[in-house]
């Protein structure tokens, strides 16, 4: 199948929106599947084996590729290269990695065109929260994980907490903080270990010392997908205290490595978390904390991780890239 897959952010730019095309492009490729990436990220030389990557290409050039394509597939809609996609006269697939629908931060009139440009193609959404959001049907086709997390080799001893995501206001690192101070306070200090970088670093490590968690929280910015795994696998519990989260990789990922997580019941991060965690309501410092504690004792860590093979199951990247291909496959011949 000759497949357009077009993509605003992707590798080498990090998320999890960069991370699900990388991994899906792959399969496809390597199962025999001719795959043009259309993307505006700047390309530069990585460790991922895919070529035809074409950088913002104009209107008549995303035309042509469309025409020459079996299906077109936008990871994530995009309003600007819709025109061309239509006119194209191919099968168009969205994957919907967010919840569609005014909220802090977006645009409301974008996001109603948004809701009336699903109708001109098929819906694929990444959780059963983000399905909820599309007008009309939409199949579910949950994300897959990065093979390179697991936990084969030694046991390691495991001890504190990490979080792993960008730093924003969405993420709720701030309340993970603020349940490292808690704990300190009722005498069971428990390190927490942040990943990742972005706008809120600042405020956030100006946060851990004003509570003087100097010593208790650590701040290692962005780390690449190895030193990740190490974290995961030296941790009690992986925290992710998301305000908004639409599915969650990151849960996947720390599930993958036999840690499991303390995260919050917002949106899809639930589905993400399978029964390999413990959920809070967002902002509930105490919920955070006491989940963080119970982690750290070996009996309540085993029971939580227990179910986590079959729950990875169904996440699996080749398992994950051949529902797309069947879902193509049905799409081209509608």
């Amino acid at each position: 199948m000759c497949i357009l897959f077009i993509s605003r952010q992707f590798t080498p730019a990090v998320g999890g929106l960069e991370i699900v095309g990388s991994l899906l492009v792959t399969a496809w490729v390597d199962a025999g599947h001719q795959v043009t990436i259309v993307t505006e990220t700047p390309q530069r030389p990585s460790r991922v084996p895919l070529k035809n990557i074409i950088n913002a290409p104009g209107t008549l050039e995303l035309l042509r590729l469309a025409r020459k394509a079996d299906i077109v597939v936008q990871n994530g809609i995009s309003l600007r290269a819709l025109p061309p996609l239509v006119a194209s006269n191919r099968r168009i697939v969205f994957i919907h990695h967010n919840l569609l629908g005014p909220r802090p931060g977006t645009n409301p009139t974008w996001e109603r065109v948004k809701r009336l440009a699903t109708r001109l193609g098929t819906n694929v959404a990444v959780s059963e929260a983000v399905a909820r959001t599309i007008p009309g049907r939409a199949r579910l086709i949950p994300n897959p994980y990065r093979p390179d997390f697991s936990t084969d080799g030694p046991a390691i001893s495991r001890s504190g907490a990490v979080y792993v995501g960008r730093l924003v206001t969405d993420k709720g690192v701030d309340v993970a903080i603020d349940a490292i101070a808690l704990l300190r306070d009722l005498g069971t200090p428990t390190r927490l270990i942040v990943i990742g970088d972005g706008p809120e670093r600042g405020s956030l490590e100006r946060r851990a010392t004003a509570l003087n968690l100097g010593d208790l929280v650590l701040f290692r910015g962005a780390l690449d997908a190895a030193d990740i795994r190490d974290a995961y696998l030296c941790a009690a519990c992986a925290v992710m205290p998301s305000r908004y989260e639409p599915f969650g990789i990151a849960a996947l990922e720390a599930i993958a490595c036999g840690c499991p997580l303390v995260a919050t019941n917002a949106d899809g991060l639930p589905e993400a978390v399978g029964g390999c965690g413990i959920l809070v309501h967002p902002n509930d410092v105490a919920g955070l904390a006491h989940g963080i504690s119970l982690c750290q004792r070996n009996e309540e860590r085993e029971m939580l991780i227990r179910p986590r093979r079959e729950h990875l199951r169904k996440h699996h990247h080749r398992t994950v890239a051949q529902r797309y291909i069947d879902t193509f496959y049905e799409v081209a011949r509608l």
